[in-house]
């Protein structure tokens, strides 16, 4: 998974040097408040997903914070770190018991059909390669059998019935920074060209840039084979997609022909994992570089998402549902079947 955190992060102190790693993070905070013009209302919500980002489902089923044993690990913790570190400036108990975090927490669950083994079993031996499709069985052995693979628009993803976990604007993506320091001025045409006109506004409080995309194809998995995804996506199975390249070329031949009917003068299909971004920390120039079709915020990493998507051209005002033949695919993909799912919802966050 990549994440893009904007900015670079402070060294952990070395050993012995009297100064923990949470220390330099809130030392590192306070001397850049990013999140000091941020709503009361939008920190408290920055502030339950990164919870829910260091928060994990052990293959035994059970709560446990994440262990800091990797780069986007580390960043969850540090971003955690300053969303509590502004609390606390706020006058505001940043206490993981509160603001009703219990249920933003992963359920914790466990296959019912594997009892004694938690999630082991389903998880033995996927490959770190493979791209992991989560859904229900009768749809996933139509996939695998050839009978079909549903591909819808992406702005289909904006219906909230979908659920917090699915639901999202694929079309726009956006950008938060604090408006301190900045202002703005009136612009008046003459002749073509336009002249700044009139006193320049200081910016109080946030400024969003937003960036929009027109509509297009995608289909979305995931790079990991993880219990609270089965929860999220109400899943009793996965699709476990070993070959990848030959499966995206199956599906591009197979959009290819589902679009015979009405074809596009150029359709473009690319195939990867989606990177992920804070909208609060980012570099001036990196809107320059931001793909909405490929970039999400970072509230969504733990899904560690991959995704098709296929661009069409001309731009279609309205794109329909395409159901894409990509033939059987048992000679690169397998079911993993994990039946009814037992426990007892959302629990507190333990130490790791």
């Amino acid at each position: 998974m990549a994440v893009d955190s904007g900015r670079e992060s402070l060294r952990p102190p070395r050993p012995g040097s009297g100064t923990t790693r949470y220390e330099v993070w809130r030392s590192q905070y306070k001397a850049d408040r990013y999140l000091c013009d941020a709503s009361t209302r939008d920190l408290l919500d920055r502030f339950r997903y990164l919870v829910n980002l260091i928060a994990e489902i052990t293959p035994d089923g059970k709560m446990a914070a994440r262990p800091a044993r990797d780069a986007s690990s580390l960043l969850y913790i540090e971003l955690f770190q300053h969303a509590a570190t502004e609390l606390e400036l706020r006058g505001i108990s940043a206490n993981v018991s509160t603001f009703g975090l219990d249920r933003h927490l992963p359920s914790v669950k466990w296959p019912r059909r594997h009892d004694g083994s938690g999630w082991r079993r389903v998880m033995h031996g996927v490959e770190a390669t493979a791209v992991i499709k989560y859904g229900r069985l009768e749809h996933l052995q139509a996939m695998l059998d050839g009978k079909g693979v549903r591909v819808a628009p992406a702005s289909s993803y904006g219906d909230v019935s979908l659920g917090s976990h699915r639901s999202d604007d694929e079309l726009r993506r956006e950008i938060t920074r604090s408006g301190r320091g900045m202002s703005v001025q009136a612009l008046r045409e003459i002749g073509g060209r336009q002249f700044p006109c009139g006193p320049r506004v200081p910016l109080d409080g946030e400024m969003t840039q937003y960036f929009d995309a027109p509509d297009y194809y995608v289909w979305c998995a995931s790079q990991v084979c993880d219990p609270r995804l089965f929860v999220d996506f109400e899943a009793d199975a996965c699709l476990v997609i070993r070959d990848v390249k030959a499966f995206v070329d199956r599906m591009a031949w197979g959009i290819a022909r589902a679009l015979l009917a009405k074809p596009p003068r150029e359709m473009v299909c690319s195939a990867q994992p989606v990177m992920y971004y804070d909208p609060y920390r980012m570099p001036n120039d990196w809107e320059m570089r931001l793909d909405v079709s490929m970039h999400k915020p970072i509230r969504y990493a733990y899904q560690r998402e991959w995704r098709l998507v296929t661009m069409l051209a001309p731009v279609r005002e309205e794109l329909e549902v395409l159901w894409v033949d990509p033939g059987p695919m048992g000679d690169i993909a397998e079911i993993r079947y994990v039946g009814d799912l037992v426990g007892d919802g959302p629990r507190r966050l333990l130490p790791a």
